[in-house]
């Protein structure tokens, strides 16, 4: 190999670092590993479905390590030969072959309806569920979950889904993908500038391993329950919610054990208490939450969604209800008892009067 080559290739390879830095939040192992295709942080979803009226084909770049949607690729057509694509090759050939299909018989409007509708079914808490399920290889309920969130969202009627999962990177997403949104200098900066908000406005009440017995921090999710949880504008320091675990790892199940929230039969990790420290909303981040799960162990959380309801640990939601009525019957029992001695008074008088 000349030295022109060498020199070529070391150019490329310093490029891919260079992205991949972005995408794994400057970590430089993670991001030579990324390089060199070892590390694997996304998911090509290749689907082809039909329905009583429509077909479709789909791919969805989901990050099972922020459990995200990154971007996804649909294509409704009212011709069922779009049904032929074969979603067993490479994720790439398979784009393509979309992209072709694309200009022949698509239902633009369709297409980019159900985009949205699909990618808004998404939530926070399910993305966490499927990227749980794609990180154990559970590909069986992980099609479940895609297939009722393409049934509920669509609207159609008996679907029918052949789907495929294949493991790939967000660099090789970046570099290789035709549809995707790509990264660029404008974005990298947004990045590096709300990573650095984040740890400029880090408050000194936020746990640090090492400091004052802090031993260990935890990646976590919020827990959702949009009818009796609490909006998330509302939680204080001293709340106790419901979170879920992002790190299955030794640790966390023995953590989460110990709470007796292991699932031995699944292998999964339930959802457990801890109890807010500190909470504050950072603008372009969301909420930075930490909490107390035991002595020494915190979970951190980063919530983007500003609009949910989060759910409340249930011995703690309800003494807080019973506490709150019970404030409330004193406030409302004073009034009440003067109101009665009133009336009284006023019947004692009529008697007296009547009777004189």
């Amino acid at each position: 190999m000349s030295e022109k080559e060498d020199k070529a290739n070391l150019a490329d390879q310093v490029k891919r670092i260079d992205i991949a830095l972005y995408y794994v939040g400057n970590d430089m192992v993670k991001a030579k590993q990324m390089a060199a295709g070892s590390y694997k942080d996304a998911v090509a979803m290749k689907g082809v479905f039909s329905s009583s009226s429509l077909y479709g084909v789909f791919l969805i770049f989901f990050n099972k390590t922020y459990n995200r949607i990154i971007d996804s690729l649909f294509v409704i057509s009212p011709d069922y030969t779009i049904n032929s694509l074969n979603n067993h090759q490479d994720w790439r050939t398979f784009e393509k072959d979309m992209l072709t299909a694309r200009q022949k018989s698509e239902n633009a409007r369709a297409s980019s309806d159900i985009k949205d509708k699909v990618e808004r079914s998404f939530t926070g808490s399910l993305c966490v569920e499927l990227g749980r399920l794609l990180e154990r290889n559970d590909e069986v309920q992980a099609q479940h979950i895609v297939q009722k969130i393409l049934t509920e969202s669509t609207g159609f009627k008996r679907v029918e889904l052949k789907l495929l999962f294949q493991e790939t990177s967000s660099l090789d997403i970046e570099l290789d993908s035709q549809s995707s949104r790509k990264m660029d200098s404008k974005a990298a900066a947004q990045e590096n500038k709300i990573s650095e908000k984040v740890s400029q406005e880090t408050p000194l009440d936020e746990p640090q391993i090492g400091k004052d017995g802090v031993k260990l921090i935890i990646k976590g999710a919020l827990n959702l329950s949009p009818i009796k949880g609490k909006h998330i504008s509302s939680i204080v320091q001293g709340d106790k919610v419901m979170i879920t675990l992002l790190e299955e790892n030794n640790q966390t199940i023995q953590i989460a054990q110990a709470f007796k929230a292991y699932d031995t039969e699944k292998k999964k990790i339930m959802p457990l208490p801890a109890r807010i420290t500190t909470i504050k909303f950072i603008d372009g981040v969301g909420y930075k939450i930490f909490a107390l799960i035991a002595k020494g162990v915190y979970t951190a959380v980063i919530e983007e969604e500003t609009n949910i309801k989060v759910a409340l640990d249930p011995v703690y939601a309800a003494a807080l209800g019973e506490k709150t009525e019970k404030s409330e019957g004193k406030a409302i029992g004073l009034p009440a008892i003067i109101s009665l001695v009133a009336v009284l008074l006023a019947l004692i008088a009529v008697i007296v009067f009547i009777v004189l």
